[in-house]
């Protein structure tokens, strides 16, 4: 995971942003097909940058307002950089 943690052009790390966990996942998954990597399953990925949020300075929340009124569980201080939309599992 460090290596997606240090890629450029996925993610980065910034107070006053935020991500939810299915962003992430997606990211991850869009980096692991463009670095040929196998990637972690769902909960192993979900449990491992839960373990790793304090060393990346992001904070979990499992009730993060996503807007219009809708909430789901992320991260705050980190930020999604490519389109998730875009691609899915």
């Amino acid at each position: 995971m460090m290596e997606f943690y240090e890629s450029t052009g996925y993610i980065y790390f910034e107070k006053n942003t935020t991500a939810t966990t299915e962003q992430l996942r997606s990211t991850y998954l869009r980096w692991c097909r463009d670095n040929v990597e196998k990637p972690l399953a769902e909960k192993t990925f979900t449990r491992v940058i839960k373990k790793d949020a304090d060393r990346l300075g992001i904070r979990y929340d499992k009730n993060l307002n996503i807007g219009g009124g809708k909430r789901a569980r992320g991260y705050h201080g980190i930020h999604v950089m490519v389109r998730t939309d875009d691609f899915r599992k």
